[in-house]
């Protein structure tokens, strides 16, 4: 068997799946471009693209599987990147499809985990900063024997205003409010029976300083 023959090609064998794929795309990206084309058969060629190409999704997705997100919100990410190159794609430049989409389906992958990474990751330098502030408010707070101000810590470390004050807000914990204990106003009946409980003591002590005598 020629080589040609193992890969599909003109040595008379059948042609394997790749073949078939790549045979199948070039129809469907001819009926996408077709200007005299109806838009719903141009929609429905867009849509049979992006179900023929999933496997190539699947395919990148795999490579980041291990990074802590759901492999089908990979899936999904990456199809977004996959209509992009359909839409994008000029069949004219004698480029495979699969080829052209690649980098855009794995760019669109790496830019998902970089917004979910600025999420949560703090920059470099602000933690630097962050760890200047607090050095410096422990030693203002010992030699002033109280906590420094907003304006006095960061002057102390040398810090551009602008980046203290969000550094500061990080470093230094809010002080809990002074607790206010509530204030209850005493109603009509609880004072009467405090005064009808005095005035029968009073007369029961009366009476018992009567009968000793």
């Amino acid at each position: 068997m020629t080589t040609d023959q193992s890969r599909g090609g003109t040595g008379g064998g059948p042609p394997t799946n790749i073949e078939q794929t790549r045979r199948r795309s070039a129809e469907l990206f001819s009926v996408l471009r077709d200007e005299l084309a109806s838009q719903a058969e141009r929609d429905g060629a867009r849509d049979s693209l992006v179900h023929l190409h999933l496997p190539l999704v699947e395919h990148c997705a795999r490579r980041f599987r291990n990074r802590g997100e759901p492999y089908e919100d990979l899936v999904q990410v990456g199809t977004i990147g996959l209509i992009k190159s359909v839409d994008r794609f000029d069949t004219e430049r004698g480029v495979e499809f699969s080829t052209y989409a690649t980098p855009t389906i794995i760019g669109e992958i790496k830019r998902y985990f970089r917004d979910k990474g600025w999420a949560i990751r703090v920059p470099r330098r602000l933690q630097e900063l962050r760890m200047q502030i607090s050095a410096s408010t422990a030693e203002l707070t010992q030699s002033l024997g109280r906590s420094p101000t907003p304006a006095s810590s960061p002057r102390r470390s040398g810090a551009p205003s602008r980046r203290s004050s969000r550094a500061w807000s990080r470093a230094t914990p809010t002080p809990p409010s002074p607790w206010t204990p509530p204030t209850t106003t005493p109603t009509a009946a609880p004072a009467r029976a405090c005064s009808t409980r005095w005035a029968w003591t009073t007369r029961r002590s009366s009476t018992s300083r009567s009968a000793s005598r």
